[in-house]
């Protein structure tokens, strides 16, 4: 058994792993309800090459995500061409 630890995994490591949890949580709540259930992703690619974001991106087409970016150009364009954007801004 290996457990991630913080100084033992890369941030970009440590993200993916948290992803592949929510995946796998995912499918197994899809498989015992009828509803798909929500993901949540808070900024998943700023740390990831883009190799991962377009696996991330992958996993997560189909449903209902909510995904938070500190930089819009780290999230892959195919998101960012079908879903509904919310800026926020700290000057207003």
């Amino acid at each position: 058994e290996h457990i991630f630890y913080r100084d033992q995994a890369s941030r970009g490591e440590q993200r993916l792993a948290a992803a592949a949890f929510k995946v796998a949580s995912m499918s197994f709540l899809e498989d015992s309800s009828s509803q798909r259930p929500i993901l949540i992703f808070d900024d998943i690619f700023s740390e990831l090459d883009e190799t991962h974001r377009d696996l991330i991106n992958s996993v997560i087409q189909g449903g209902q995500v909510f995904v938070s970016a500190t930089d819009e150009k780290m999230v892959p364009d195919i998101i960012l061409n079908n879903c509904n954007k919310i800026i926020l801004n700290k000057n207003g």
